[in-house]
């Protein structure tokens, strides 16, 4: 289950339907690639703090309209060990999601998102199945 929040019916209609298709390769099945394939588009806003808690909205679409999962990365505590790993889910249209600051080092700490289209990046037999991109920088006072 993704953090903060349970799968919607259409998520877990799709992650079913992935999983009947899978042939052992433990991949989810994908056609081939589009030349013409727009990258998703997402926009992340800051709306406000109290205290340790930081709330965020966010939109995240794709020009040809394809469902876009993914996930946002970001400082988080794993036991006494600070990383950088999933700090929220994201899903196609417009949401928003906290994030707890708690035991986060003062500093700056860029937000990187993964995000999935369907699209098959690198051809059949290669391993890219999402595109990266850079979302800003979170500021820890």
């Amino acid at each position: 289950m993704p953090p903060g929040r349970e799968l919607a019916d259409y998520e877990l209609t799709v992650l079913r339907s992935w999983a009947g298709l899978v042939d052992g390769s433990m991949k989810a099945p994908r056609g081939p690639g589009r030349p013409d394939n727009a990258t998703p588009e997402l926009t992340v806003t800051e709306l406000g703090r109290e205290g340790a808690i930081v709330t965020f909205s966010y939109e995240l679409r794709d020009r040809d309209r394809d469902l876009v999962v993914g996930n946002l990365r970001g400082p988080r505590r794993k036991g006494n060990q600070l990383v950088t790993g999933v700090i929220a889910d994201l899903v196609s249209g417009r949401d928003s999601f906290t994030v707890d600051l708690t035991g986060i080092p003062a500093g700056s700490y860029e937000l990187t998102a993964r995000l999935d289209d369907g699209a098959d990046l690198d051809g059949p037999d290669g391993s890219i199945d999402y595109v990266e991109v850079s979302v800003g920088m979170l500021v820890v006072p």
